[in-house]
């Protein structure tokens, strides 16, 4: 072989990889145009979130600062719809709502045993009566 033959081979073997690059890059060119269409991309994020147990925790977290928040209010206010009354309520619910949140496990154990402290009751014999569990059904 002259080194015009072997020239000619090498040419044919990089315009070979060339064409197998152009097929490669065409078919990751679909996969990623498939990946951005809106269902998948909100396919994609349900699935993340409901396998991280960190967005799990997190939107946890809000919920029960979102239901504290809402319930304090709703003490504040009560049936009186003065302005006054309605403002003091909305703030005291926005910072009770972000306190909780902050504070979720605490929060959480708190109120657990302020749970299990009022269901708890005696039956008649003085005998200590079922308490309450967040697990039972």
């Amino acid at each position: 072989m002259n080194a015009t033959e072997t020239l000619k081979q090498k040419i044919k073997l990089l315009e070979h990889k060339k064409a197998m690059d152009k097929e490669l890059l065409k078919e990751q060119f679909h996969v990623t145009l498939q990946s951005f269409k809106p269902g998948n991309l909100v396919k994609d994020l349900i699935g993340q979130v409901s396998s991280s147990s960190q967005v799990k925790g997190g939107l946890l977290k809000a919920a029960i600062g979102l239901t504290v928040g809402y319930f304090t209010k709703k003490l504040v206010t009560r049936k009186k719809q003065s302005l006054m009354r309605k403002l003091l309520g909305s703030a005291i619910q926005f910072g009770v709502t972000g306190l909780v949140a902050r504070y979720a496990e605490p929060v959480k154990d708190k109120s657990v045993g302020f749970f299990k402290h009022i269901f708890h009751h005696s039956n008649s014999n003085g005998k200590q009566g079922k308490s309450f569990s967040p697990h039972d059904n």
